[in-house]
């Protein structure tokens, strides 16, 4: 009888301590894959794995660089996609979400097409 009160008073503790434990928190419903904002196909089936289009075999990647906050908040985002080549509005396929190009026509017309800080113009 002795044993089986010591091992109920086990059980029960055991139970208590399981109870007292935190509840393990929900895991969130983001993805923490990179969000792929372009295609290159249309009507057409995609499959990504990871960064990369397994039907066309394209690179993409997608980064945003700056977020103004405000009512309207303002993202800076640059996306890359291997098949736009040298196409895109900062060159060698890197695009922007904003239609602006990045360049010096006076400049590109001699074939330079280098920005400097202001640290490496002295």
């Amino acid at each position: 009888m002795k044993l089986f009160i010591r091992t109920l008073i086990l059980l029960i503790s055991i139970q208590l301590i399981g109870v007292s434990e935190e509840p393990p928190t929900p895991k969130s419903t983001e993805s923490s894959e990179t969000r792929i904002t372009q295609s290159n196909l249309t009507s057409v089936p995609n499959a990504f794995v990871g960064m990369v289009n397994v039907i066309t075999g394209d690179l993409v990647d997608q980064e945003i660089d700056q977020v103004i906050p405000g009512p309207n908040p303002i993202i800076i985002e640059r996306s890359y996609s291997s098949s736009f080549a040298s196409e895109g509005t900062l060159e060698y396929a890197w695009d922007l979400n904003h239609s602006m190009r990045v360049g010096c026509p006076a400049l590109s017309s001699f074939g330079i097409q280098r920005f400097r800080t202001p640290s490496e113009a002295l």
